[in-house]
């Protein structure tokens, strides 16, 4: 699957250096000031600043990879120990092979934070709805925490995500080139918010 025309990116902290292929295709911002007169296209950041959130307030589209605290809230979790992931009904699954659970094409994408979705709403003014696309249940606490949500921030949408697209924890594949399913499920989510 090809990656959608029009990719912006803002990555401060060069946190999205595993998405190489990715990133030669994107057009890369440097500042807050650059962010501020974006006008269109799909914006992929490791930093949801005010900034980012203001451009999803004016109507734009964002997918937001945060794969360990940052700014937004974010708990430690195990992903594969003491859980059951939920995959909900959402078209960025659509082409995407799952039988209804994780399994073996999340290995590479797998990660150690999840999304305090309870939390959201005390970090993101202007937060309309979250629609849950992959949760994990705890097996223990019966607790809810997400992989991966779609927000309505005033006139615009964001995905977030905590999923390791680049793989790099213990022996999973450590950049995008080479991780098959997360490509494939990293294209889904940009062309999601093309469309």
């Amino acid at each position: 699957m090809s990656w959608p025309d029009a990719l912006v990116c803002y990555d401060p902290g060069g946190a999205l250096e595993g998405l190489i292929d990715l990133k030669q295709v994107v057009t890369e911002l440097r500042s807050d000031a650059e962010l501020a007169a974006l006008k269109d296209g799909v914006l992929v950041t490791s930093a949801p600043t005010e900034a980012v959130l203001d451009f999803i307030r004016r109507g734009g589209r964002v997918l937001i990879l945060q794969t360990g605290p940052g700014h937004l809230p974010a708990v430690p979790r195990p992903f594969w120990r003491e859980s059951i992931k939920l995959i909900v009904d959402h078209p960025v699954w659509d082409g995407f092979p799952h039988q209804g659970f994780a399994d073996m094409q999340f290995y590479h994408l797998a990660t150690d934070h999840a999304l305090d979705t309870a939390r959201l709403a005390e970090v993101v003014p202007g937060l309309t709805a979250v629609t849950p696309i992959l949760r994990r249940l705890d097996a223990r606490l019966f607790t809810l925490t997400d992989y991966l949500l779609e927000l309505r921030i005033g006139q615009g949408i964001a995905l977030a995500s905590t999923l390791r697209f680049a793989g790099g924890i213990g022996d999973q594949v450590g950049d995008l080139k080479t991780n098959v399913a997360s490509r494939h499920l990293l294209a889904r989510l940009l062309h999601y918010l093309t469309a």
